[in-house]
């Protein structure tokens, strides 16, 4: 096997992992390392052929055209460095992000604690905050791959209702609250209560002849009446629900609704990761949303 074909089956293997989803969120993330193994290789290569009359391509030899190829090596290696400056940004930012809406929490808990729970004003900024953590929190993991027909929400489990507490969506129509809260044997994400976690694609478009197809589907698969499925803002797709557990027996802490227009299955692998990185300030923010229920 000549450099040409093992550099043709590299290329080929890389192309192959960008298409497999778990890989390609791992990837996406990591541009940097990929073109840093990339040069290393090169230069190995460089290392092992450089004086060598071995053919590189066609009648081209390696002594002739090393020059070449650790030009283009070195191209690699300055990109690998240029992304891991931007991906480390980045990274920042939202750790930084992070941290600052942590001290919000801390401060909002404080409020709550000196007796200010009945204050509504507190409670839209508690709804806020939840939010804008949804946001930071899965910045890279969904919103970055998905357009802005996709949304998440979070809600609590209060008094047998799922209450929401906070959304975000790239599209200021699907940001809209809707039902403030829904019956905990209702829709998917009862299912996902009950399971732990619950996902489903493929459902069928909502289209022109009533949307038949769609609400016969949804209802095939859980407990939910036909007219709030008619009444559903955002009649999306696919579905991933995250229920959100307690460090002990007691009653979970929450539960996550992933959603998009699309058909195609939503990737839990990095939303998965964000939410075992953000769970300690998840878990803070939703016990101190007890109190809002008095």
């Amino acid at each position: 096997m000549g450099f040409t074909d093992f550099i043709a089956i590299y290329i080929i293997l890389v192309l192959v992992f960008f298409a497999i989803p778990k890989t390609s969120v791992y990837l996406k993330k990591n541009i940097s390392k990929v073109l840093n193994v990339s040069a290393t290789i090169l230069f190995g290569c460089l290392g092992v052929f450089y004086d060598s009359d071995k053919k590189i391509y066609s009648e081209y030899t390696w002594k002739e055209y090393y020059i070449v190829v650790l030009v283009f090596g070195i191209l690699l290696l300055i990109s690998g460095l240029i992304f891991d400056i931007f991906e480390g940004r980045v990274q920042k930012k939202i750790i930084a992000e992070n941290e600052a809406l942590k001290i919000v929490i801390r401060t909002l808990e404080g409020q709550i604690q000196k007796g200010n729970s009945k204050n509504l004003s507190l409670q839209g900024e508690y709804y806020k905050l939840c939010s804008d953590f949804i946001r930071s929190c899965f910045l890279t993991s969904f919103f970055e791959i998905n357009d802005e027909n996709s949304r998440i929400s979070l809600y609590k489990n209060i008094e047998k209702r799922f209450v929401l507490l906070g959304r975000f969506s790239k599209n200021p129509k699907f940001n809209e609250k809707g039902r403030d809260s829904y019956p905990e044997s209702e829709g998917f994400i009862a299912l996902g209560w009950e399971k732990d976690s619950f996902e489903i694609n493929n459902i069928p478009e909502f289209n022109s002849s009533k949307g038949r197809a769609y609400v016969n589907h949804i209802k095939s698969v859980c407990s939910i009446d036909h007219s709030i499925i008619y009444s559903l803002k955002m009649k999306s797709r696919s579905y991933l629900i995250i229920r959100i557990n307690n460090e002990d027996s007691r009653k979970p802490l929450g539960i996550f609704v992933f959603e998009r227009l699309v058909p195609d299955r939503i990737n839990d692998t990095a939303i998965r990761e964000s939410l075992s990185i953000n769970e300690p300030a998840f878990a803070s923010l939703l016990k101190g949303m007890k109190n809002l229920e008095k």
